[in-house]
Formats: structure tokens, C-alpha cells, sequence
């Protein structure tokens, strides 16, 4: 018997933007290794003045290229994603980068509507 109050039911399919996202959240680049610096982000094919994460075509080689100017990776295996995903400042994310890139937004907005 359904409820008047059931919550909306959205599918978010992140193709090449989960790693679009991560880009967005400059912040968490240090965290990976203190010696990234904003040079090295605009090196690896990302300048966050210019475009947005989510105009480039292949986010995760971004960020591998990124990583690589100190000798890390990125890959698509679990421990160097969950790498990226504990070095994230998530209120960053929620404040700014949200603001940035669309996609993220729409997630964050679903979320909250099941939340609140």
C-alpha cells in the first residue's frame, strides 16, 4: 500500500564524472601529496580558472597525469580510488565544487531530498 510521503526514487549514473568531481575538489590534490602544486594540476591537463572537469574527455588520465608528476597513480582499482576518496575535503565539496559541476549538484540535491 503506498504512502503519500514515499520519497522519489532518482538513478544518478556517473559516467567519467566521478573522477570530474574529484578534479573539481582542488583541495584534496595536497592530500595526496603535499607536493602537488597547482602548476603540476595545470601540467596534468587541468586548469580549474579556465574549464571544468567535465568538459575534459577522459577526467581519470587527468588525474592519473596529475598524480604521476610525484610518482602516484590513479587507476580505477580499489585502493587508489579509495585513496582519492578519504583525501576529498567533502565541505568543499558540498559548498564549492557542487557549484562547479552539475552533475554533482543534482546528486547532492537528490540526497537531500531523501534526507530532509
Amino acid at each position: 500500500m503506498p504512502c503519500d510521503d514515499e520519497l522519489p526514487i532518482h538513478i544518478h549514473l556517473a559516467v567519467l564524472e566521478i573522477e570530474a568531481w574529484f578534479l573539481e575538489e582542488v583541495q584534496h590534490f595536497a592530500r595526496i601529496d603535499k607536493n602537488i602544486s597547482m602548476a603540476d594540476v595545470i601540467a596534468g591537463g587541468f586548469d580549474h580558472t579556465q574549464i571544468r572537469a567535465s568538459e575534459l574527455s577522459h577526467p581519470a588520465e587527468t588525474l592519473s597525469k596529475i598524480y604521476q608528476s610525484v610518482g602516484k597513480g590513479y587507476s580505477k582499482n580499489k585502493r587508489q580510488v579509495q585513496r582519492t576518496i578519504e583525501a576529498l575535503d567533502y565541505e568543499e565539496l558540498y559548498v564549492n565544487t557542487c557549484q562547479k559541476a552539475a552533475s554533482l549538484k543534482n546528486f547532492i540535491s537528490s540526497l537531500e531530498a531523501g534526507l530532509f
